[in-house]
């Protein structure tokens, strides 16, 4: 297979609203495998088990799509400055839009593959963006757009880490990019487990969800922990704090064309606003978005949990 055709499909993904895109094979992920399994039996998945569900595609592109023999990986960039309001509550910076970012990036993905097929059919059969038993990540590594950086994320180098992971696969028979070396992080640098106030990162690139601010926010169902509640720095939707202090962000790459618009709500809202959120407000304002997933009651939960946390910071100041 030609350059030249890689060359087109960079360039159709591009012209898609895609940042970045690269090339690997279908083979398995075998340290990844490993890694996947020794997590899962540590209990570091915490409510996932839809983590437990088939270990063994999850790390084999080959047995998720048989008929693929080649994977095309995109990356679609999410930072923004906007949304936040100082001293407010806070939201993760991939959920500050007025779009669930699954949808558009699912638009991006439906006219690329059209694009590509009408050039060499079934050059795209199948395509995820964060659904589906795909190790995004691995693939993105392997497809030299990156590296998985000691806070557990895709690091892309100049870029930062604040892209959302899709992939096409393809029975075009593309030749693989070349991995990115395994860690350019600084070898003395271990800020993202240092600042992480729950210890979630046990060990570089090792997270324990059970422990994390935005699975507690997003994924359980249930209560949050106290031993994360009352640790939990104002967050009410995510947790950006490892990505913050990460050196690779300090100028971090924005979009060229943003999933939509930020949500102007998040910078109007002060913390009596959160507190008082009404149900029809919530759904005003979120309907179309990732925090409409977490619903009322659980999102209300993280609000009260902060309010408990600043209640109890404030005695302790004697406020």
């Amino acid at each position: 297979m030609s350059d030249t055709v890689q060359q087109t499909i960079r360039r159709l993904a591009l012209e898609a609203g895609f940042d970045f895109c690269g090339f690997t094979g279908t083979e398995p992920l075998n340290e990844d495998s490993e890694r996947l399994i020794s997590w899962l039996c540590d209990g570091f998945h915490g409510s996932m088990g839809w983590m437990e569900r088939k270990p063994d595609v999850r790390t084999n592109p080959g047995l998720l799509v048989p008929e693929a023999r080649s994977v095309i990986v995109l990356l679609t960039g999410y930072h923004t400055s906007s949304g936040y309001r100082e001293g407010s509550l806070k939201i993760a910076n991939y959920a500050r839009y007025k779009v669930d970012y699954h949808d558009a990036i699912r638009q991006r993905l439906s006219q690329l593959s059209e694009n590509i097929n009408v050039l060499w059919p079934e050059g795209a059969i199948k395509s995820y963006t964060d659904t589906g038993p795909v190790a995004e990540r691995a693939l993105a590594a392997r497809a030299g757009l990156g590296w998985i950086g000691r806070n557990s994320c895709l690091i892309v180098p100049g870029g930062g880490s604040y892209y959302f992971i899709s992939v096409i696969f393809s029975r075009l028979a593309l030749v693989a990019d070349l991995p990115v070396m395994a860690d350019h992080c600084p070898p003395s640098c271990n800020k993202c487990l240092e600042k992480c106030p729950t210890e979630a990162l046990v060990a570089p690139g090792r997270l324990d969800a059970r422990k994390c601010i935005a699975y507690h926010t997003i994924e359980n169902k249930g209560e949050i922990d106290q031993a994360v509640s009352e640790k939990n720095n104002d967050w009410i939707f995510g947790c950006d704090i490892c990505q913050e202090v990460c050196p690779w962000n300090r100028r971090p790459r924005g979009a060229r064309r943003p999933i939509g618009e930020v949500n102007s709500v998040l910078s109007q809202l002060d913390r009596a606003g959160w507190q008082s959120l009404s149900h029809n407000e919530f759904l005003e304002y979120f309907r179309k978005t990732p925090i409409h997933r977490t619903g009322y009651q659980r999102f209300m939960r993280n609000v009260e949990a902060c309010r408990r946390t600043s209640g109890k910071a404030g005695e302790e100041k004697g406020c």
